[in-house]
């Protein structure tokens, strides 16, 4: 099964491009994850990129399409 991030403002753009950057490991695999899915990756190739579970990137990409850029920045056990 295979989730994609929704389509993304260009502040959203912007800021998750400042949050890949984050000396928080799990801040920047969040924001990574995400853009590398509008890229139009599949969360295998991104799993398998950041070396992190499908289901870590799936969660973070749910939580980002639910919750927006708050939900990346916010600790989640997820990644």
């Amino acid at each position: 099964m295979t989730t994609f991030a929704r389509k993304l403002s260009a502040e959203e753009e912007v800021s998750l491009k400042e949050l890949a950057a984050s000396d928080d490991v799990v801040v920047r695999r969040r924001a990574g994850s995400i853009l590398m899915s509008m890229e139009g990756k599949g969360t295998q190739q991104i799993a398998e990129e950041l070396g992190i579970s499908e289901r870590s990137i799936r969660n973070a990409l749910t939580a980002f399409n639910s919750g927006g850029i708050d939900s990346v920045s916010r600790r989640h056990p997820a990644l």
